[in-house]
């Protein structure tokens, strides 16, 4: 045990550096502020954008089910079953970095942020209402959509 302890020492000070470097770098409240300004962003966006990017983000999400079913179809009998499995996990992602390097609504992504400006008093429940319903019912079409297109 005491080996152990020595070991860990280095690596624990590393740590304790690192962390007294990231607690001067920005303040609690400054992520905060900063994130509900980002909250606040999406609240300024129009319906129609906000529901357009939602239908583009369940097109996005989409493409990591074909994804799976295309391995699955290609694969299936010439590799184990637990190793198609395996490579799903790898191609399932592949949606979800589309939805997040083009910028859409997607409504897991939607909840926590647009919280923020509610709780604050900047916005109305109502208005988060809206936003959550365009970003829902446009990830629902989006989804409808992309198995009408395969």
């Amino acid at each position: 045990m005491e080996n152990e302890n020595n070991s860990q020492a280095p690596h624990q000070k590393r740590l304790q550096e690192k962390a007294k470097d990231a607690k001067s770098s920005k303040s609690y409240s400054d992520i905060l502020s900063t994130v509900i300004h980002e909250g606040e962003s999406m609240f300024a966006l129009e319906n129609k954008t906000v529901f357009l990017s939602a239908i583009v983000a369940g097109l996005e999400i989409g493409f990591s089910y074909l994804l799976i079913s295309a391995l699955y179809f290609f694969w299936q009998g010439t590799l184990p079953d637990v190793t198609i499995f395996k490579l799903f996990s790898i191609v399932y992602p592949v949606g979800f970095i589309m939805v997040i390097v083009g910028k859409s609504a997607l409504f897991t992504e939607q909840t926590s942020i647009l919280v923020l400006p509610v709780l604050n008093g900047q916005r109305s429940i109502w208005q988060l209402l809206r936003v959550w319903i365009d970003v829902i019912i446009g990830n629902i079409i989006g989804g409808i959509l992309f198995v009408f297109f395969i």
